[in-house]
């Protein structure tokens, strides 16, 4: 699993946050995570770990 830096979590944080208040659809969440770590699976792990459901 890949250690998310202080800057990347910020930036996720802040993109899903814009998903949760339907700002982003759920594609453009996941292409901006993935662009972000440069990992074709990270996409998914990061958005599982903030997912707060």
């Amino acid at each position: 699993m890949t250690q998310l830096g202080k800057f990347e979590k910020y930036l996720i944080e802040e993109f899903f946050d814009d998903y949760r208040a339907g700002e982003m659809t759920q594609h453009t969440f996941t292409r901006r995570v993935h662009h972000r770590q440069h990992g074709c699976s990270i996409g998914g792990n990061a958005a599982g770990r903030l997912h707060t459901g």
